[in-house]
């Protein structure tokens, strides 16, 4: 140790005399022999390094090349696509009957509600406004009935609108009559009952017209 310190390396040496000198106080520091001191830190070196390696390759698993750098791929953004599908049918000829009955029936019920609200409102004795206000209802239906019933190529979900809509007008028909809101007389309880079955009928035969047509996907 004396020795060491008396030594005056020159500035070349000066490192490895510094590394040595403070080799050699460590080993007697922790009363170990220089030699073991000396291949435990090489031991413990390799691993640092080994462990550094590992990192670096899980961080960087493709290193870059010495060559210039490929230019980084371009993203392209596809557009989003309608993925909805409509389903088309090519109608029977009974569908087509029956839709076609349906808007005839529908239209006039539709104008003799409408204008004629006053005289089936005494007839009846049902409310006026009541009256009127279902054949504007009954007017829109006509002009949708009528313009599926004209299509060489209906929609699925267009015929089954149809379908429920005349189901739905069906079980008001009946709520309405026994829910007691309106007091009609007999008259005016035979005309609600009747209209009622109708449409049932219609929402039937059109329910067996979709079912006798044949379907086809395209693209909505």
């Amino acid at each position: 140790m004396t020795d060491l310190l008396a030594a005056r390396p020159p500035p070349a040496d000066a490192f490895n005399w510094a590394l040595r000198l403070a080799t050699r106080m460590t080993a007697r520091s922790l009363n170990m022999p220089e030699p073991v001191l000396n291949d435990t830190g090489v031991f413990v070196f390799a691993h640092v390094a080994a462990a550094e390696r590992r990192a670096v390759k899980t961080l960087c698993p493709h290193p870059a090349a010495s060559g210039p750098r490929p230019p980084p791929p371009i993203l392209t953004v596809q557009p989003l696509t309608n993925q909805r599908r409509t389903i088309m049918i090519d109608p029977s000829l009974f569908l087509r009957r029956a839709l076609q009955i349906d808007a005839v029936f529908s239209g006039a019920a539709a104008l003799m509600l409408v204008f004629g609200a006053g005289f089936f409102a005494s007839l009846l004795n049902l409310p006026e406004t009541f009256l009127r206000n279902a054949g504007l209802v009954l007017v829109a239906f006509t002009l949708g009935v009528g313009y599926l019933a004209s299509r060489d190529m209906m929609s699925k979900a267009a015929v089954w609108a149809v379908i429920v809509i005349n189901a739905i007008w069906t079980i008001d028909s009946i709520v309405l009559l026994a829910s007691g809101w309106v007091s009609p007389n007999l008259l005016g309880q035979a005309f609600i009952v009747m209209q009622a079955i109708a449409v049932g009928v219609f929402a039937e035969l059109e329910f067996i017209g979709l079912r006798k047509s044949a379907s086809t996907v395209t693209a909505g």
